[in-house]
This record gives C-alpha cells, structure tokens and sequence, in this order.
C-alpha cells in the first residue's frame, strides 16, 4: 500500500514537471520562431532624407521583439519601389541615381517598415532652368480716375510667372503694355495710370507667355 502511494505521488511530479515544461516551451513559442526572438517592431532611420544624384546614403535599422529588447539580426529584406530612381542594397546602403522620390522598405520576419527617398540633381551639374507657362497679373481688375489726385488715377499691378507645376519663377522680367493708352497707360513697374473714361487691357509678358487685367478709367 505504502509503495502504490509513493508511485503515485512520483507520476503526480512527474506530470506537473511536464505540464510546467509544456507552458515554458509554449510560452516561448509566442516569442521565438526557429530558435530566434520574434520581431514586433521595425524602425528605419532617418524615415525622410534627400541624397543627390551619384550619391549614396545609409539607412540604420532597429529591430525590437515584445518586450523591447533590441535583436541583433542581420538578414534584413530590403526594397526599393523604384530602382531607376534609387536602389538599396543588402546592407542598407542606398544609391541615388535619377531625380524622383521612392520608398525604401526593411521587412524582417512580416514585420516592416519605409523610409521616404528624395533624390535631387547632382550638385556639380547644371540646373535646368525653369519654363514660364503661365502668367497672372494681380489685382486682375481695377479702377481708377482719369483726374484728380495721383493716387485716385493709379493703380499698381503686380505679375507672376508660374511653371508647369505651379511654383513661382521669381527671377523673371516682364514688359507691360497697354491695348488704349488714351484710356490708360503702364509703367515698365506695371503701375497704371487714368487718362480719360473707358476701359483698357493691361498686359505682361515674358518668354512669350501673356497674363493681362481688366482697368476701369472713370470721371
């Protein structure tokens, strides 16, 4: 009788050691996958730079499992979303290699994340310089006296060129005219001034691109 109790209490240890074992193996399991912590996190510094063309630059990773703890992996995936653009090596190490944006991706065990890649002209090369495709004379109406005092018979306008993506040229040069100067005429400012009642166009132009405004000359 003795004996039958030993052994029972001997299985009953033996099955707590192996239930406790199976919580730790499944415990573990939750954070290992093939014998390496799992990753929660990935961070890619710095998340935007700009590099110019010919150039490279290299992107740090951090890789954390869920409690924190940094993991020293090295078989990280990396990507580029368009390599004409830039391309991104094994190591992190990226190569500019046209104007353009991409997003350079890190992917280590499904987890991932992208950094934004602004690639701009090569320093030592010239510019190409910007083409005026449209012009806007502002205010685009006014009106003023053809007598009385000077700053009731003018009107000051202002031109600004704009390129094909809408961003002011600042370095351009306009010529203004006037379709009636016996209405009124334009300084080479743009400044109007009233010579008698009607209505005149004014107009600047530059690069053979024209922006006008509507003047009002009253008694």
């Amino acid at each position: 009788m003795h004996a039958r109790q030993l052994t029972s209490k001997h299985s009953a240890h033996s099955l707590l050691a192996l239930c406790t074992l199976g919580f730790f193996v499944a415990s573990c399991g939750e954070r290992t996958v093939a014998g390496v912590d799992r990753a929660a996190t990935i961070d890619i510094s710095p998340e935007r730079t700009t590099v110019a063309v010919g150039e490279s630059m290299s992107l740090e990773v951090s890789v954390r499992d869920q409690l924190g703890d940094s993991l020293g992996v090295t078989s990280i995936h990396w990507s580029s979303s368009d390599t004409s653009i830039a391309r991104v090596s094994e190591s992190g190490v990226v190569s500019a290699r046209k104007p353009g944006e991409v997003t350079i991706a890190a992917t280590f065990q499904g987890v991932s994340d992208v950094a934004t890649v602004r690639v701009t002209s090569s320093a030592g090369a010239p510019q190409t310089p910007s083409v005026v495709t449209r012009i806007e004379v502002e205010p685009a109406f006014a009106v003023v006296r053809s007598s009385g005092k000077p700053d009731k018979r003018r009107a000051r306008l202002t031109a600004f060129a704009y390129d094909a993506n809408g961003n002011i040229i600042l370095d351009r040069k306009f010529v203004w005219s006037s379709d009636n100067t016996s209405t009124a005429t334009v300084s080479a400012s743009g400044l109007v001034t009233g010579q008698r009642a009607g209505a005149a166009r004014i107009t600047a132009s530059t690069e053979g691109v024209f922006g006008s405004a509507s003047i009002v000359v009253v008694k």
